[in-house]
């Protein structure tokens, strides 16, 4: 396994290289996981391919001092640096949160994409609370105060459990999420950081279509966080070339329990 880093500005955006073979994946993490998450594939792709992980901005090791949140086209820019992926040809593969990352990478540079490959991927569709907390003055301005006054939103939370608009699931992540302040302060800033990853989903659909890139869902049958319904949604105009799997897992995808039927799905 080596390693890496590659400047941006006040910035340094880590990366690991995973196995030696000669085929190559770029992989993104999910929300407060880092590129090694991927070692759990490392026994069982080594001698095929080659997994570039990348650490987003404030996760791993990826040092993130940039007042302006990172966008995609500056990220494929710094995946061009990466000396091995240069000019290649690869495999896209995003998990949670990597998955609106890869995305949102995919609709600059398809013609390079050899596949796309979303674990219970994010972004799929717009969460009305992110987008006002991110997209919005007014609303990043009560997120900012939130994270430093949480009292309120745990209320609020809990008449939404009470009232079913969230189930038990998302309430317990959010909360996990919530409630310790360094937790909060973390939050802030990834979201900030990464604001502007907004895949057009319409676009990429498109484009799939244009490039006829293979694109594979991957989700957990008992997920309550992302399900896979949203994914059979809007990608059925797209037929032969989206595949859906179902592992007997929950939102956490990328685990080594399902390693091997991961890889069967990359392979395939």
């Amino acid at each position: 396994m080596d390693s890496g880093f590659i400047n941006l500005n006040q910035s340094k955006i880590h990366y690991l290289l995973i196995g030696k073979g000669k085929e190559l994946i770029v992989c993104f993490h999910g929300f407060e996981e880092k590129a090694k998450t991927f070692l759990v594939l490392e026994a069982l792709t080594s001698t095929r391919y080659t997994l570039i992980a990348i650490d987003l901005p404030a996760h791993g090791e990826t040092i993130w001092l940039e007042e302006k949140p990172l966008t995609a086209p500056a990220l494929v820019e710094i995946l061009e640096r990466i000396p091995a992926l240069s000019n290649h040809k690869f495999i896209l593969l995003g998990f949670s949160m990597g998955g609106r990352v890869a995305l949102s990478i995919y609709q600059y540079i398809p013609e390079r994409i050899l596949q796309l490959v979303l674990l219970a991927p994010d972004g799929l569709k717009v969460n009305f609370w992110y987008w006002l907390v991110t997209q919005t003055r007014s609303g990043n301005s009560l997120f900012k105060f939130t994270m430093k006054n949480p009292g309120w939103l745990f209320g609020f939370m809990r008449m939404l459990k009470t009232l079913r608009f969230i189930n038990e699931s998302v309430y317990k992540f959010s909360y996990h999420q919530m409630n310790q302040p360094e937790s909060r302060l973390r939050l802030y800033h990834i979201w900030t950081a990464m604001r502007l990853f907004r895949p057009p989903i319409r676009l990429i659909k498109l484009l799939i279509l244009k490039n006829q890139t293979p694109l594979k869902l991957v989700y957990g049958r008992h997920d309550r966080i992302i399900k896979c319904e949203r994914g059979e949604k809007i990608f059925h105009s797209l037929k032969n070339l989206c595949s859906i799997h179902i592992l007997n897992c929950g939102h956490q995808v990328l685990h080594e329990h399902n390693a091997c039927e991961i890889v069967k799905i990359l392979e395939n």
